[in-house]
């Protein structure tokens, strides 16, 4: 089974350029789980409190155990979530225009378009 697996692999070729920057993408899925998961877990324990705003996050950080730790790992997911996407895009778009040489036009186009929605939805979440 092994050696079947082996030669399986093996025999397939990749391109000359693979690196360890071909794994951005995992991450970027891994870190929006995170984050996803680390929201969830926060809005279980938000209670809308109308009057003074840092109150429940401050009801979150003292009295949920490791709540602290949930809210730190959200606010750092966001940031990383980011950081990964704009590193995702930029070696796709070099990959695509060195590369490929695709219509430039277009990847402006879908570019543009993928690099504003994630500013727009971290916009949108604020207010």
């Amino acid at each position: 089974m092994f050696l079947f697996i082996n030669n399986h692999f093996s025999f397939y070729g990749s391109y000359f350029g693979m690196n360890y920057s071909n794994v951005i993408g995992f991450f970027s899925l891994l870190i929006f789980f995170i984050q996803f998961f680390t929201g969830l877990l926060s809005s279980n324990y938000y209670i809308n409190y109308h009057l003074s705003r840092p109150d429940p996050i401050i009801y979150i950080n003292n009295n949920i155990n490791n709540g602290w730790f949930i809210r730190l790992l959200h606010i750092l997911g966001a940031t990383l979530f980011m950081l990964f996407i704009y590193f995702h895009l930029i070696r796709g778009f070099w990959l695509i225009i060195k590369l490929f040489n695709y219509n430039i036009n277009l990847i402006r186009i879908a570019g543009w378009l993928i690099i504003i929605s994630p500013l727009i939805e971290g916009f949108l979440v604020i207010f």
